[in-house]
């Protein structure tokens, strides 16, 4: 028995989708866009961006003797350490909690870390301008 042409078609489409789906959900990163908007954008068809409102943050002193913040999986000291966080860092707000921040910080190569930080270990400041 042989296949249709559509019918091949039908199942490189849902093995594509799948892949597809599966990229997005568990390998994308949290801050990349979808797939689909990723490959637009590369052959010039995407819509423009809206400018994101951004807050930034500057890490501040810990108190002594400590010399660098904790950077946990949720707000709380009771929830695991995820990096640490050096005074002059400049940070990314994500959403606030109870005294408690959401951060992310870029770390090189496009790679980031988030997670929750206390409210008191930062500071709002201007976010540094983009080179062109």
């Amino acid at each position: 028995m042989q296949m249709s042409n559509w019918t091949k078609f039908a199942a490189v489409f849902s093995i594509l989708a799948s892949l597809i789906t599966i990229y997005n959900v568990a390998v994308r990163p949290k801050d990349a866009p979808p797939i689909f908007a990723s490959l637009l954008a590369m052959v010039g068809i995407a819509p423009k961006a809206a400018v994101e409102n951004v807050t930034c943050l500057r890490v501040r002193r810990p108190v002594w003797p400590e010399s660098e913040w904790s950077v946990r999986s949720a707000p709380g000291n009771d929830h695991r350490e995820l990096a640490k966080i050096a005074p002059g860092d400049t940070l990314v707000l994500v959403g606030e909690a109870g005294g408690w921040v959401q951060i992310r910080e870029q770390v090189g190569l496009g790679a980031t870390v988030q997670g929750w930080t206390l409210a008191k270990a930062v500071d709002k400041v201007p976010c540094p301008k983009k080179k062109p």
